[in-house]
């Protein structure tokens, strides 16, 4: 999961996003929602595109843990939030 940042990408949550970009957004981090069904006990749910509210909550969370573990960098927005390679974020010329 780590991987997906270290390869320069970034996830941005915005406070504008319908509840389906949202989760669109959370599910482009690989292994990130399988992780968090995994130690929520929760089955994959049969319908594919729906991400209950409490696992999509489960996996920002994940991110967060992530950001206060000095693994993620966070930047708080305007508009939301951003989260990126740590190293990248430290090293980068904007």
């Amino acid at each position: 999961m780590i991987d997906f940042f270290s390869l320069g990408r970034k996830l941005e949550l915005s406070d504008v996003l319908s509840y389906d970009e949202y989760v669109k957004v959370l599910r482009s981090v690989e292994g990130l929602e399988a992780l968090v069904l995994k130690h929520t006990g929760r089955e994959a749910v049969a319908i594919e595109d729906f991400v209950s509210p409490e696992i999509a909550v489960a996996m920002e969370l994940v991110l967060e843990g992530l950001h206060q573990s000095s693994m993620l960098a966070k930047e708080d927005l305007d508009r939301g939030i951003l989260y990126c390679d740590m190293l990248g974020a430290m090293y980068a010329d904007d």
